[in-house]
């Protein structure tokens, strides 16, 4: 009986700890990252290269929704003089639709470096 009683307290409390771990982990990198979050590109200082990570690239000429988001905010800060340089990183051709899409939005292509080895972005 009284293994009983500590097999079912271990389980609620790996059960609690189950559902709050990944609450504890968000409040905690919200709050330890909240000097490096920017909703104003005008807030955001100055740095040498924008990082942009890749994401679902339908062919060359079309990224997916969430790579645009990325993309159009690299290329702004870029616009701005926020960042002299942008790194793309992910698979090949998520790699090329970023830099076809980034001369196309008239970022030099003496300012793109890339990196097509980045597949878990």
């Amino acid at each position: 009986m009284k293994l009983k009683k500590i097999l079912i307290t271990t389980v609620v409390i790996l059960a609690i700890l189950a559902v709050n771990l990944p609450i504890i982990a968000s409040l905690t990198i919200k709050s330890q990252g909240k000097d490096f979050i920017y909703t104003n590109i005008a807030e955001v200082p100055p740095r040498s290269v924008a990082l942009i990570l890749g994401a679902a690239a339908y062919n060359p000429n079309y990224p997916s929704p969430v790579l645009q988001d990325r993309l159009d905010t690299g290329i702004e800060l870029y616009r701005q003089g926020k960042v002299q340089k942008i790194i793309m990183s992910g698979a090949m051709n998520e790699v090329v639709t970023m830099a076809n899409y980034a001369l196309q939005k008239g970022v030099q292509q003496k300012d793109l470096l890339g990196d097509q080895n980045g597949y878990n972005t």
